[in-house]
C-alpha cells in the first residue's frame, strides 16, 4: 500500500488531505468446498483529513471494493476491504495498519 500526504490549502491550514491508494498483490485463497482458486484484484482509493504535521502516528479508516476472480464459469463478483492505515508524522505508512476481507458478494 502506498500513502500520499497532500500539502494543506491556505484556505484550510488546520487540515491535510490524506490520499490511501492501495493495491492487492497476491490475494488469492482456495475454496474449501469446490477446491478452486479464488483471487481479489484491483485497487482502490480513500480521501481523508488529519490535522496537519501530527506528532504522533494518525490512524484512519479504511474501504475499497475490489474485483473477485474465481476459476471457470462463475459469476463476477466483488469483495470488501476494510481497515485502518497508520500514518507516521512523516507521512509514511506505519506498522499499525490492519485489514480485514469482507464475504464476497454476487
Amino acid at each position: 500500500m502506498v500513502t500520499q500526504v497532500t500539502p494543506p490549502t491556505p484556505i484550510a491550514p488546520t487540515t491535510e488531505t490524506v490520499l490511501i491508494h492501495a493495491n492487492l498483490q497476491d490475494v488469492s485463497r482456495i475454496g474449501a468446498v469446490t477446491g478452486l482458486t479464488y483471487r481479489a484484484v484491483g485497487s482502490a482509493k480513500d480521501f481523508h483529513t488529519i490535522p496537519p504535521t501530527p506528532i504522533t502516528p494518525v490512524f484512519v479508516p479504511f474501504h475499497g471494493v475490489y474485483d473477485f476472480h474465481q476459476e471457470g464459469a462463475c459469476p463476477h463478483s466483488h469483495v470488501n476491504v476494510r481497515g485502518v492505515v497508520q500514518i507516521n508524522p512523516d507521512g509514511t505508512q506505519g506498522p499499525g495498519s490492519a485489514f480485514t476481507f469482507g464475504e464476497p458478494t454476487f
